[in-house]
């Protein structure tokens, strides 16, 4: 069977007050994971002095979000160890995969042509889930209906 993976993106500019509202919108999921799931090893904790600076424009670096998340899976721009396999949208960005200067990790076609001209300084990207293809879909249907036909005559 054909699996076709539906990838999501969210542009958002480096300093952008999209990008702030982006990580303010992290942080509070980070926080209720925290709390209403228990789970303790969250990559990301906001201090007070980060949410005090929140706004702040960093020129200097390719994302701020990617900055903030102080990820350990990235060196001098380079992804060297993927997010685990279970990982999708709903996970935490620092499970996301992260693409600063390699333009062949970046998945989507149109993404990865304005990312290779530099209007792009980085791209977060992760499988929303898989689908599999409609035709597959509907000729397992057909077998599904032959197979209980079969059974209902014998």
């Amino acid at each position: 069977m054909e699996l076709i993976t539906l990838l999501s993106n969210m542009p958002l500019q480096t300093g952008s007050i999209e990008e702030k509202m982006f990580q303010r919108q992290a942080h509070k999921k980070a926080l209720s994971s925290c709390v209403v799931d228990e789970i303790s090893d969250v990559a990301r904790h906001f201090s007070k002095d980060q949410l005090r600076h929140l706004f702040d424009l960093k020129a200097d670096v390719a994302s701020d979000t990617h900055h903030s998340l102080k990820c350990d899976r990235c060196v001098n721009g380079i992804e060297y160890r993927e997010p685990q396999e279970h990982a999708d949208t709903n996970s935490d960005l620092s499970d996301w995969y992260h693409v600063q200067k390699d333009v062949r990790k970046v998945p989507d076609k149109v993404l990865k042509r304005v990312f290779d001209c530099g209007a792009i300084t980085f791209v977060f990207h992760q499988k929303s889930h898989d689908v599999r293809n409609e035709t597959l879909k509907i000729e397992d249907e057909i077998k599904e209906i032959e197979e209980i036909k079969e059974d209902q005559v014998e």
